[in-house]
């Protein structure tokens, strides 16, 4: 299968015809110094994707630029015509015509035809060196997998963020309750409380008896003062008797006689009461100041303690937290490389075009255990992988690659080696250091 390639008025190609006979392995874009080499190959990727590769193409002195491909094979493998035109002063006007004669007028169904991607393996290599890079070179990896193996692929990623954010949880918390176990102290006199806790309750606990005796005491005093004072007033009663009584016997002589012996009685009684009542012997009771002070000492001291021993308490408590936490980090930990070799595993698995190429989502695209980029893949390296995964991901049969130059032996004959295998025409780009013109060449070994 073949097809023409016709450029009229494109920068510095004034008139060109080019006929490429696809799956001929590799075809050069040779000539020296500004004859058009990487015009010509701008021109095949423009073809491919609908897409204006130049801000000026049309060349000095021109009015219109044509460029017109004739068999350019689509992603279906069928044969199209593909056309660019573009007045001075005027917007691009691109058209496609399917095998059926019909035409083909919206960009993106043209696109859809070939589903092109440019690739270059030196500029896909420097995409390691910035997060958008990584992004599209994470595009096209993912690009080459089954549905079944992203589908996979995202739950493992699924289920690892899960396990990493439930790690980070738990080290935030590890954090924490380090923060507040180191933070914990109890001074010297503190401790001395808490060791002599018991003697403490013990001595206070003596103490509260002693006051519960000493109250039965002052009950005592207090009943005997009371009952002294009363017999004092009966004295005091009895005693206004017998004066009245007397002086009843001054005036009632007549009743002396009858009220001698009742005065006698009295006099007897009242001597007796009095003894009974100077018989009675009152002791002051004890001064309670010094032992309630020291009651509410004792008292002061157990409270301390509960306070303490709640504070170590909850010093162990933060202790065991802190194992607790420790422990569920490490968990995740496990599940969190875990997810990572799962992930690892199913690409590792998966029917890949390069088996040595995994992806890595802290370091990004690996090759061989090597981050993929200008440090540590060389640039033949870069060549080799790059090349089938251009092939895996084009179905065009049509790629730009490179320079020739850039090649070693073993890349060049291995990208010459996997075109025709898979049935692919790959321009490579050759600088003639000679004045000669642009022309598109086979490869001839």
């Amino acid at each position: 299968m073949k097809t023409t390639i016709k450029i009229k008025n494109c920068k510095v190609i004034e008139d060109m015809i080019v006929e490429i006979d696809y799956y001929n392995s590799i075809l050069l874009v040779k000539g020296s110094n500004g004859k058009g080499k990487t015009t010509f190959k701008d021109i095949i990727v423009g073809m491919h994707q609908a897409k204006m590769p130049f801000t000026e193409p049309i060349t000095t002195g021109k009015n219109e630029m044509i460029i017109e491909a004739i068999g350019i094979i689509g992603a279906d493998g069928q044969q199209y015509i593909a056309r660019l035109t573009q007045q001075k002063g005027k917007d691009a006007k691109w058209k496609l015509i399917g095998p059926d004669g019909k035409d083909i007028k919206k960009l993106e169904e043209y696109r859809k035809v070939f589903q092109y991607q440019d690739f270059n393996a030196e500029e896909f290599m420097r995409m390691s060196l910035n997060a958008k890079g990584k992004e599209d070179q994470k595009r096209l990896f993912f690009s080459l997998l089954d549905e079944e193996v992203k589908k996979a692929y995202e739950i493992a990623s699924l289920e690892e963020k899960n396990a990493y954010d439930d790690r980070h949880l738990a080290g935030k918390e590890m954090e924490r309750l380090q923060k507040v176990v180191d933070s914990f102290v109890i001074t010297d006199e503190e401790k001395t409380i808490i060791e002599y806790k018991e003697e403490s309750k013990k001595t206070y606990q003596e103490l509260l008896d002693q006051k519960s005796a000493m109250g039965k005491t002052i009950s005592d005093y207090e009943y005997a003062v009371k009952e002294k004072a009363s017999l004092h007033k009966l004295v005091d009663d009895k005693i206004t008797i017998h004066t009245s009584n007397i002086k009843r016997i001054e005036l009632l002589k007549q009743e002396l006689a009858m009220l001698e012996k009742s005065t006698k009685d009295l006099y007897n009684d009242i001597t007796k009461t009095r003894q009974m009542a100077d018989a009675i012997i009152i002791k002051e009771p004890p001064l309670t100041q010094e032992l309630d002070a020291r009651i509410a000492k004792g008292k002061g001291i157990i409270e301390k303690t509960n306070a303490l021993e709640a504070k170590v308490k909850e010093y162990n408590n933060n202790v065991e937290r802190l194992k607790t936490a420790s422990t569920e980090h490490k968990k995740h930990d496990t599940l969190v490389e875990k997810f990572r070799t799962t992930k690892s595993d199913i690409i590792k698995n998966s029917k890949f075009p390069v088996k040595e190429l995994t992806w890595d989502d802290e370091k990004g695209l690996m090759y061989e255990e090597l981050s993929f980029n200008e440090k540590q893949i060389s640039t033949a390296q870069a060549w080799r992988i790059g090349a089938r995964i251009a092939m895996a991901i084009n179905k065009c049969p049509l790629l730009c690659l490179g320079t020739l130059k850039d090649l070693d032996k073993k890349s060049l004959n291995e990208i010459k080696t996997l075109a025709k295998d898979m049935g692919y025409t790959v321009l490579l780009e050759e600088v003639s250091f000679e004045e000669t013109e642009l022309s598109i060449e086979p490869l001839i070994d």
